[in-house]
């Protein structure tokens, strides 16, 4: 069975860790924290990752990439996100550890098969991951979208945003603690609880395990009731991931 950790998820800062599942080395999945953060929550063992993927170019998904490329890191992104990494990025990195990953082409990453495609977002080359084990587990990673365009078969590990609800973020639009262009841009670039849960039904579920959920909003998400809208929809268990983990 894999293994999912968050180590950090929130605008403040997201990275994952993936292991299990018959895997010889395990993933980092985002490192939009710290360098020092990331390797204190792994035990100083960021050499033992097989690889860091980076699902885009924002500051709280990829802050650590040149730093852990240094490190000796493999570091996979779309072509996109490596152009404006490099563009903007800290002027030091190792090119030679950085991967291109094309959406539809599975890339294989120590004993993982990595499966990424094309999710909905403000950023260029933005992607959704999913992570096949050695041993069959199929774990879906999708954040920083509005919604899905694809249906994912033979899942048994689900990791989500829900960053918001629609009622929530209307309701404090009008209550002016939420401009109209901040409340355009999350509703267009984030994944509502209403949006997850037309996903949910959208796909088969009967070989889910679990369900975590990513990134929620401080001022327009409720975490518990979150939580059971989804465990009431899909007989699922459900975990919602801490803003910082404790591993």
């Amino acid at each position: 069975m894999i293994d999912f950790q968050p180590i950090a998820s929130s605008s403040d800062g997201c990275a994952y860790h993936l292991s299990g599942g018959g895997a010889s080395a395990p993933l980092l999945i985002e490192c939009g924290l710290p360098l020092k953060f990331i390797q204190r929550a792994l035990g100083w063992c960021v050499s033992e990752l097989a690889g860091c993927l980076i699902s885009h170019s924002h500051q709280d998904h990829c802050k650590a990439w040149a730093e852990l490329s240094e490190c000796g890191v493999d570091i996979y992104a779309s072509k996109e996100t490596f152009s404006q990494l490099t563009r903007y990025g800290r002027d030091r990195f190792s090119p030679h550890n950085l991967h291109s990953l094309n959406p539809g082409f599975p890339e294989h990453i120590g004993d993982w098969w990595i499966h990424s495609f094309e999710a909905v977002h403000d950023c260029d080359g933005t992607l959704g991951f999913v992570i096949e084990s050695p041993k069959g587990d199929r774990l879906l990673y999708l954040t920083d979208t509005c919604y899905s365009k694809v249906t994912f078969p033979g899942l048994t590990h689900i990791a989500i945003e829900c960053n918001h609800s629609m009622e929530l973020l209307k309701a404090n639009t009008l209550a002016g603690s939420l401009d109209r262009s901040r409340y355009s841009r999350t509703a267009h670039n984030h994944m509502s609880l209403e949006r997850l849960l037309d996903l949910l039904k959208a796909n088969d579920l009967s070989k889910v395990e679990r369900i975590t959920l990513l990134h929620l909003s401080d001022a327009n998400s409720d975490e518990q009731e979150f939580k059971l809208a989804v465990e009431r929809a899909t007989g699922i268990p459900v975990d919602v991931a801490a803003k910082r983990g404790e591993k």
